[in-house]
């Protein structure tokens, strides 16, 4: 263990800087895929300082020759991945070493290709772009990625976002909530696309099917009826006007009137 710690800091010493975001989430991804935790976002803490005791790593560093035994106490390892209160190299060093890896050059290899190759979201898959270096700034100033701004103009749905971007759903919902603007044009999109779609179904069902009475009409079309009525009525009575209501519809019964009359005298 302790020539691994020893890899590993040299490792990190020879990096001029060190993303730190990019580092939490590939430990958790890391603790995850090894069945430590089962999700990225929470833990119990009990399980993960359950887990750290049973490392060679709290032995040694509770030795008297590491210097470190106040981190043999695992208190700081949620804090480090969660609480980002505990921020300190040595203790990314200690937490990296402990990931269970096969040696120490594998150690080092996984922690080179972590922070200098794509970023990954929590199920491995590379990002399109780095979250914390490509100039993307805090949700407080109400900026998004060019990618994801890219992204929706051709997305017409959180699931074709989430696949262009592989990116999750939190995040998605998190840039939309950053960029107001944004969020309010590409759903006024998807809505004007959405009303499109019910009224070409309706003049379709109006012109392939002679005289349609509104009541066959609704009972086929009730969904893009309803999304009308609520978000383009004008558009929808305009429509409805080709088809006879339902008092009309009656009326092929009786197309002689004088007939009618005669019969109900």
């Amino acid at each position: 263990m302790q020539s691994t710690v020893q890899m590993v800091t040299a490792a990190f010493s020879a990096l001029e800087t060190v993303n730190t975001k990019i580092l939490r989430a590939a430990a958790l991804l890391r603790l995850k895929t090894m069945g430590v935790i089962h999700s990225m976002h929470s833990v119990r803490h009990a399980r993960l300082h359950a887990w750290f005791r049973d490392q060679s790593v709290a032995s040694w560093l509770a030795s008297e020759k590491s210097g470190l035994a106040t981190l043999a106490d695992p208190d700081w390892v949620p804090k480090l991945l969660w609480g980002r209160t505990q921020d300190h190299p040595i203790r990314w060093i200690i937490l990296w070493s402990t990931l269970g890896w096969a040696n120490e050059r594998t150690a080092v290899s996984a922690l080179k290709a972590a922070l200098t190759g794509p970023a990954c979201d929590e199920h491995g898959q590379q990002l399109l772009f780095d979250p914390e270096n490509s100039g993307i700034k805090s949700d407080s100033d109400g900026s998004t990625p060019p990618a994801f701004q890219q992204a929706l103009r051709k997305a017409s749905s959180y699931s074709d976002l989430m696949q262009i971007l592989r990116a999750s759903r939190s995040d998605i919902v998190r840039w939309l909530e950053a960029d107001p603007i944004a969020r309010a044009t590409w759903r006024e999109r998807l809505q004007q696309a959405r009303i499109k779609a019910a009224e070409l179904t309706l003049t379709q069902l109006i012109d392939n099917n002679p005289k349609p009475s509104r009541q066959e009409i609704n009972k086929v079309a009730s969904k893009e009826i309803r999304l009308m009525r609520h978000r383009a009525p004008q558009l929808l009575e305009s429509l409805l006007r080709a088809a006879p209501s339902d008092s009309d519809a009656q009326r092929p019964l009786w197309p002689d009137t004088s007939l009618h009359r005669a019969f109900i005298a």
